[in-house]
């Protein structure tokens, strides 16, 4: 293995962009029971929209965080009480493998991925990704569950790009971004007198795509030990565990015009994010608008597959700043946003697309009022 660093960030959102679980699995710690409501006295920062102000603004739907602006643009000011809650707890299992060998790796058991969607082991699966890092098991599993990896924790990483023919491959054929890494260099990371694991751990990614921190499907972990003779890693569907709380049912819709599409999100004044970690408004790059035919016990039941179980979905970047025009969001077929009905329900969310964790930042209902 080479150390490496350049593509850090997005190998840590690739730990678990889509470290998802069965539907219905759930958290019991109660450690995410917060109420949407929370430190959301959200009529505070909507007081400029009352009518009379000099900026010609006025109040929509009798809401104080959705106002209508003097250039006809709906803004929504994104507020704690309108926002979701969500936690979650991933877990690694780990093989013991011999100290000082060339280990294998097998992930012909890789049939679903970490949303319990079906995989071909042979040809879905593309990159094998293998991670040395500076921190202990439990510490990694710690900060990626709070979502705390830094640069400094990677000590280094090898791939094997599979090209759809194999599922499996032994240590000495891994390269360096398809560069030949020589055996007594791989070897080397293999020493646990070197990388004990009292300060070090060892993850196996693999991933459906070639580009790294991308379509990653599944991820195991495995350790080095003196006098253990087995040589074998084999990743399967079981390989990483993930438990998730959500609460979609505490929130307050937020209320719009219907079949309006020029609607602004805001989220330039939100202090804390779902997961109850500081909301850096500067850090969301997309924004994305669900429409389902399900309610919202049946969305929690399924949360980490909102984006393809949604009727339809409309999506954009976000190129700076703190707030976008929803009327320029498409979706995958080049369909704009033209607002919302009383249909179903209706989903914005606001994503970090740098950050371990997959769970939107921000997540709230649309509903209709009538003006």
């Amino acid at each position: 293995m080479q150390p490496t660093t350049p593509w850090v960030a997005a190998l840590l959102a690739a730990v678990t962009v889509t470290a998802c679980t069965d539907s219905g699995e759930t958290d019991t710690s109660g450690s995410a029971d917060t109420d949407a409501g929370d430190s959301s006295d959200s009529g505070d920062s909507g007081d400029s929209g009352d009518s009379g102000d000099g900026d010609g603004s006025s109040l929509v739907c009798m809401n104080p965080n959705v106002v209508l602006d003097g250039d006809g643009l709906i803004h929504m000011t994104a507020a704690a009480a309108n926002n979701y809650s969500f936690n979650s707890s991933l877990t690694l299992d780990t093989v013991v493998v011999a100290a000082n060998s060339s280990v294998d790796f097998d992930w012909s058991g890789v049939t679903r991925d970490f949303v319990g969607q079906t995989v071909d082991p042979l040809t879905d699966i593309q990159m094998v990704v293998l991670v040395l890092w500076a921190l202990p098991k439990s510490e990694l599993e710690q900060r990626l569950n709070d979502d705390a990896l830094t640069s400094s924790n990677l000590e280094a990483t090898v791939q094997f790009y599979t090209d759809g023919t194999t599922t499996s491959a032994n240590l000495v054929e891994f390269t360096s971004f398809g560069a030949a890494v020589e055996v007594d260099i791989l070897l080397s990371y293999m020493d646990p007198a070197v990388y004990p694991p009292s300060d070090y751990s060892y993850t196996v990614l693999v991933a459906a795509g070639t580009t790294p921190g991308e379509d990653t499907l599944m991820l195991a972990s495995f350790e080095l030990e003196e006098g253990e003779v087995n040589t074998l890693v084999t990743i399967d569907a079981e390989s990483t565990g993930l438990t998730y709380e959500v609460d979609l049912d505490g929130l307050e819709p937020v209320l719009v015009p219907a079949a309006e599409p020029s609607l602004v999100a805001d989220w330039g004044s939100l202090g804390a994010n779902a997961m109850g970690g500081e909301f850096v408004a500067t850090q969301i790059t997309e924004v994305l608008l669900a429409h389902y035919s399900l309610d919202l016990p049946e969305l929690e039941a399924q949360f980490l597959l909102l984006e393809t179980i949604a009727d339809e979905l409309w999506r954009g970047e976000v190129p700076a700043g703190t707030e976008l025009d929803l009327s320029t969001l498409t979706s995958e077929a080049g369909n704009p946003f033209t607002g919302i009905d009383d249909s179903g329900t209706w989903v914005l969310a606001l994503v970090c697309g740098g950050c371990a964790n997959p769970a939107p930042w921000y997540l709230s209902v649309l509903e209709t009022c009538i003006e």
